[in-house]
């Protein structure tokens, strides 16, 4: 057995196990109306280890409880925990009137306290004796994965996983490590390293099975809702969408239960919040909403959650990886290069994200429900509604974030700025960031577009403009993306966006004959860069198949297009002719041909980056060179969590 579970509890985890005691104390007394003398009160001055402003509480929305086990849950008026009664009438009434806020000396406080942590945390870890391929694995997820979604704070997942605490469990991290294996395996190194854990899968069927029973034995709380929502963006990339709807809603519906969805800091009722919980409270509940409003999305459903006037507010205390310099995990770069040095912009790159979020969620729920018939009046206002509200996001949009395809740099900004800027906003994160406030900029516009169709008017020429502007930056910021970091780093939310800038070209394809050249340029190179992404996003696969069966029907062929006017068409990106020298790909994204079709844009190669401490190579006549990794001492072992 490792050592991890016998180190010492931090100050913080003390300190909420003395509040629990204290509040099960309080909870007896007015139960027995006296303790039993063989239970000591204790001194409270002695327990009170932080400020009084540290805790949270309120006397007005009575909407948040702490049940027997010490569990804090939501139930509404007609409960069975609530009995109706004046007084609890009076209390929802006053809730609505002037909820407790933090004021501005305290939030700093809290702010100060959680920044201070965190940074304290960040040193800590380089002192904890985590093995390879674990820690690569971990790594990968808080370079790539973390900025974009916030699923996991960082700071309590590391400090707990090394004392047990309650935002750690051993079905989170082994989320985290199936999570993150998808796009790691291809680096030789690691997948050499996972072959004793059966390629990484040991750790997809452990996630799993201690999920399913936490479920079954009522064991759910915040670890449980972080791995859920891993779980679901998974199966998600697999195309399993039965299992990652059902897992993306259990973890909702788990949000509700736990009273997330309500402000801790106004409305925490006979509850005590530290300062952290509830940082994690509210970058929980909104990472759920962007997850909710993608995975909505990508299946074209209805999304479940939303804000309302008691919900957590986009608001980030801890703001200590702002301006943390992020560099990209795995990539080595021509002559061992550094990458430059770039912010992450991690607080903004989410807060923002949310927001697009928020303008993103009327669309899904009421224009592009399949479920709703809502009038073209109605859709003309909600369209014209959230083109407002776009065009604000963008002007208020903090210059940081700001990327504009036509000054693209030499170097990718990080990844998750990328995927929310073009969609949804994001930084790499700054590239999936600002794909998808594109394809939000193509979801308002394409009811104009469709409606007319095939009359043309001015509504529409404009929409498909705007369309195909969206599509076309969204190309232009997955070319840097691949350039800079590989296709087998791209992450659902960017190959996403690919797919609706391939949609985009489809379509104007469809209604422009004869076919303009550059329009099939554009289609051929989504298409092409879809089938290679589709190695890490198996979901891509069918869609592919459907983009195939358009072709056909059009009488198109990638490879084989004849020229517009009869005559052979010169590419200028590539100097072929246009009707007998196109790129023919295999099913595995390889082009037959021998050339690459990737070549012209191919100016920064990616290579892996060395083997990360803890491997060693050793050869033998028999099984020639071979990658092994060193021995765990038995710490996946003691996370294994089994009984």
């Amino acid at each position: 057995m490792s050592n991890h579970a016998t180190r010492n509890p931090t100050l913080s985890y003390t300190q909420r196990l003395e509040s629990q005691v204290r509040r099960l104390k309080t909870l007896l007394v007015q139960a027995l109306g006296s303790l039993p003398p063989d239970v000591d009160l204790g001194d409270d001055n002695a327990t009170q280890y932080v400020d009084e402003d540290a805790m949270v509480s309120s006397d007005g929305f009575e909407s948040l409880t702490v049940s027997n086990t010490g569990q804090v849950s939501f139930h509404g008026p007609t409960s069975f925990v609530r009995l109706p009664s004046i007084s609890s009438r009076k209390s929802i009434d006053n809730g609505n009137e002037g909820p407790l806020r933090l004021t501005d000396r305290e939030r700093i406080k809290w702010r100060e306290r959680l920044v201070s942590n965190a940074l304290q945390q960040r040193v800590l870890e380089g002192s904890f004796d985590t093995p390879e391929p674990f820690q690569y694995l971990l790594d990968f997820h808080w370079t790539w994965i973390h900025p974009l979604f916030n699923f996991v704070y960082r700071p309590a997942f590391t400090r707990d996983m090394e004392v047990m605490g309650p935002y750690y469990s051993h079905t989170l991290l082994s989320a985290l490590l199936s999570h993150s294996k998808r796009w790691c395996n291809v680096d030789p190194n690691i997948a050499r390293a996972l072959e004793q854990y059966e390629n990484g899968e040991i750790f997809s069927r452990q996630a799993r099975s201690l999920l399913h029973d936490d479920l079954r034995n009522g064991r759910c709380d915040i670890p449980t809702i972080q791995a859920l929502l891993l779980i679901s963006a998974q199966d998600c990339s697999k195309g399993e969408w039965t299992q990652a709807w059902m897992h993306s809603g259990i973890a909702f519906r788990l949000v509700e239960d736990l009273g997330i969805n309500i402000d801790g800091d106004r409305y925490a009722g006979s509850t005590q919040f530290f300062a952290m919980d509830i940082e994690i409270r509210n970058r929980l509940f909104w990472s759920c909403y962007v997850w909710d409003k993608l995975i909505s999305l990508y299946l074209g459903r209805c999304p479940s959650i939303q804000h309302s006037n008691v919900s957590p507010p986009q608001v980030m205390l801890d703001d200590s990886t702002e301006r943390e310099l992020w560099s990209p995990h795995g990539v080595a770069f021509p002559d061992e290069a550094p990458y430059p040095p770039t912010p992450a912009y991690s607080v903004s790159t989410f807060t923002w994200a949310c927001n697009l979020a928020v303008i993103l969620s009327p669309l899904l729920a009421e224009v592009y429900d399949p479920l709703k018939h809502p009038t073209a009046a109605r859709i003309s206002e909600i369209v014209g509604q959230q083109k407002l509200a776009l065009r604000k996001w963008w002007q208020e949009l903090p210059e940081i974030l700001r990327l504009f395809p036509e000054h693209l740099p030499p170097q990718c900004p990080p990844s998750h700025i990328v995927t929310l800027k073009f969609v949804l906003p994001f930084p790499f994160t700054l590239l999936v960031f600002y794909c998808l406030y594109h394809v939000t900029q193509i979801l308002v516009h394409r009811p104009a577009l469709l409606k007319d169709w095939p009359k043309t008017s001015a509504s529409s020429r404009e929409s498909l403009g705007k369309c195909v502007e969206a599509a076309r930056a969204i190309k232009g910021i997955f070319q840097i993306f691949r350039q800079t970091f590989g296709s087998h780093r791209c992450v659902m939310a960017l190959s996403y966006s690919l797919y609706m800038a391939t949609s985009v070209f489809l379509f104007q394809v469809q209604t422009s004959k004869p076919f303009e050249f550059n329009t099939l340029e554009d289609l051929k190179y989504c298409t092409i860069a879809l089938r290679e992404v589709a190695a890490v996003n198996e979901v891509l696969n069918g869609a592919l198949n459907m983009l195939q069966g358009d072709l056909i029907k059009l009488g198109i062929n990638l490879d084989t297009t004849p020229p517009t006017n009869g005559s052979p068409v010169k590419s200028e990106a590539h100097g072929s002719a246009f009707g007998t020298e196109l790129y023919h790909t295999t099913s595995n994204g390889s082009n037959a041909s021998g050339s690459d079709p990737f070549a012209d844009i191919d100016a920064l190669p990616i290579t892996f980056a060395p083997p990360p401490q803890g491997f060693t190579t050793n050869s033998g006549p028999a099984g020639g060179n071979r990658a092994r990794v060193a021995d765990d001492g038995g710490w996946m072992e003691d996370r294994k969590g089994f009984d």
